[in-house]
């Protein structure tokens, strides 16, 4: 399937494995592969992205923080309180430069593969000979999830992205 996709959706993957080290996460998930198109360049369904305001910085640190958050939620912790209490001991960015990053390759979640497979599905269904960024941000609607929900709390939906995607190629 990957020998379909166009150079930036494969960059796009192997952005979203740096993103899931990034965020010290174990596996690769819909909403990493969200940021890596967020944060990249020269692709249209980044560019689709920061037209509608959606910025890769601050979906990082959203999704940094989510992520954490809801782990130590569980616990009874209060990160912001947390983090607060670090900072005043030990100064900013004392968590982050004591994070440790995994190695090696990270594998893919199940609905991340799902994300990839169903852009192989939106390709087809426009009858596209290769697999872009905006067929995997189009699968991100289709996989549901917490990926679509960022979107959709962002003001983006589906029937925006193909709004983008027809003015793009209409403009190349």
């Amino acid at each position: 399937m990957f020998e379909r996709f166009t150079d930036n959706a494969r960059d796009v993957v192997v952005r979203a494995q740096q993103v899931a080290r990034d965020l010290g996460q174990r596996t690769i998930r819909p909403t990493d592969i969200l940021l890596a198109m967020a944060e990249g360049t020269d692709q249209m369904a980044g560019d689709i992205l920061r037209t509608a305001g959606l910025d890769g910085p601050r979906l990082r640190e959203h999704l940094r923080h989510a992520s954490d958050a809801a782990v130590l939620r569980t616990l009874g912790i209060d990160l912001d309180a947390v983090r607060d209490q670090v900072a005043e001991t030990f100064g900013d960015g004392a968590l982050e430069r004591a994070a440790r990053k995994p190695k090696g390759h990270i594998p893919f979640t199940k609905p991340a593969k799902k994300v990839l497979e169903l852009s192989l599905r939106e390709s087809l269904a426009r009858k596209d000979g290769y697999i872009g960024t905006e067929h995997i941000l189009l699968a991100l609607f289709r996989e549901g999830g917490e990926a679509a929900d960022l979107l959709r709390a962002s003001g983006i939906d589906r029937g925006l992205v193909e709004q983008g995607i027809a003015e793009r190629r209409a403009a190349a």
